[in-house]
This record gives C-alpha cells, sequence and structure tokens, in this order.
C-alpha cells in the first residue's frame, strides 16, 4: 500500500511491488517527491503495463480519504485501458479526455488550478499542496495524471509550456504517471523526452519489469533479487471505495 503520515497528507511512498528472497517480502517504494513516473512497455506486455499503473492508482484511493483525490485520463485509444479505474467516473473521481479537443479543454483547467495554488495557497512556510492539507480545514483535491505519451495536449507541445507546468506539478498536488509503447520514445523523442527524462522510468519487457538505474535507488538490489510487482484484486478495491463514499454520503 502507499502510506501517507496522516489522513489528508499525499503518501510519501509509492508502493510499486516486492523484492522475494525465500518467502520473505522486501515492499520497494518509489519517493512521491519524485512527482511521478513513466511506464515503457513492449508488445507483449501492454496489458501488464496497464493494470500495474491501475493497481497504482486504486492504491491511492486507498491510502487517502475518499474524495481527496481525482484521476485525469489523457487517452484517445478506443478500447477502455483501465476498466475498474473508470467504475469511479460516475463519483466524479476519473475523468478522460478522448479527443485532442478534450485533452486541450481539460489542462487548461489544470493549469488554471496550478496557478491559483501557486499563487494564491503556498508560501514560505507552505510549499507543497499536501502541506495545505495538514494545515486547512477546506482540502485541496489531489490529481492522478495518467498521460498517454502519444496523446499529450496540444498545449503542451511547446516544450517551454511542458517544462514549466511538470517542474512544479508535484508542489500544487499533481502526481504524473506517463505511458506508452517503447516505439513512442523512438518516433515522438523530442515531444515527450523532458517527461522521460524528469521521471523515474519502469519498463516492460516480456510481461515483466526490468529496472534501470534511472527508475529505482536501490537498483543493486533489484538485481539480486526476484521482483514481483503489485497485483492486487482491483475489483475489491474498487468495491471498498464505493461503499466507502455511500456510507459518507448517507451520513450527509
Amino acid at each position: 500500500m502507499s502510506i501517507s503520515k496522516n489522513k489528508h497528507t499525499f503518501p510519501w511512498g509509492i508502493y510499486i511491488g516486492n523484492l522475494m528472497d525465500n518467502g520473505n517480502k522486501l515492499p520497494l517504494y518509489l519517493s512521491s517527491s519524485q512527482g511521478g513516473f513513466s511506464v515503457i512497455f513492449d508488445d507483449k506486455s501492454e496489458l501488464n503495463a496497464n493494470n500495474f499503473i491501475e493497481n497504482i492508482s486504486l492504491k491511492l484511493f486507498e491510502a487517502l480519504p475518499v474524495q481527496d483525490i481525482v484521476v485525469d485520463v489523457f487517452d484517445f485509444s478506443y478500447k477502455k485501458r483501465f476498466i475498474d479505474l473508470s467504475l469511479l467516473k460516475d463519483k466524479n473521481l476519473y475523468r478522460i479526455s478522448l479527443t485532442p479537443e478534450d485533452a486541450n479543454s481539460r489542462f487548461t483547467e489544470l493549469e488554471k488550478i496550478s496557478l491559483y495554488r501557486h499563487h494564491e495557497l503556498l508560501s514560505p512556510t507552505i510549499k507543497s499542496i499536501s502541506d495545505f492539507n495538514q494545515v486547512n480545514k477546506r482540502i485541496e483535491t489531489y490529481h492522478l495524471l495518467l498521460i498517454n505519451l502519444d496523446h499529450l495536449p496540444n498545449n503542451l507541445s511547446k516544450s517551454q509550456k511542458l517544462k514549466e507546468f511538470f517542474e512544479t506539478a508535484y508542489e500544487v498536488g499533481f502526481y504524473t504517471i506517463a505511458f506508452g509503447h517503447k516505439n513512442t520514445l523512438e518516433t515522438k523523442q523530442n515531444e515527450i523526452q523532458q517527461i522521460i527524462n524528469k521521471y523515474p522510468l519502469i519498463e516492460f519487457k516480456n510481461r515483466k519489469i526490468v529496472f534501470t538505474k534511472k527508475s529505482f535507488e536501490f537498483y543493486d538490489l533489484t538485481q539480486q533479487y526476484e521482483f514481483k510487482h503489485i497485483d492486487d484484486d482491483k475489483t475489491k478495491i474498487v468495491e471498498k471505495i464505493l461503499q466507502t463514499i455511500q456510507i459518507k454520503d448517507e451520513m450527509i
């Protein structure tokens, strides 16, 4: 599970799986302060990568109070990628941009949120939205951005704008998971290189995660032990989230 210091603080670590040693498990976490990570997959591994991303996303919902976080998906694929996660749409916790026009409009809204938080909420003593949520009764919603690297909003086509947005996205409560086929790195390298360079990179090859020194600070450990990535029962997690929302609504 992801770990949070208190009920409205963003988790300091993102649980991605376990190192296995003779039946013993050593949980592995990515530091949340990195602001996100990227997932690249080959032809055989897209479903595995989707499942991995969806598991992590749902675990964030478990780690935070209900309705403290929403998902913003930028993905124009015909086939629904995150089936279980999308069940939160009716509760306004899942939003997806299915066309370039949708993506541009939604990104403009996220820009406004970012600017407002930077200029109105953050200060020398309140350096992040996570800090803000620790000391204020009014809670600012966290945003989990799931971005298909082939479908970046046109608003981000200018590299300087992309850099400025993601450079301080985590401070204003945005956590990013960018994903795409390995060919994306070759065909659209100039457009996405800043995202790839900014975040740790996790690569799926032949349905398994292959670590690099860029992806995890304990890289050497990942070479010594078998690694099993997170693969929980997503249906049960969604049911639990929906039940929690229902209980909360009934109490209002």
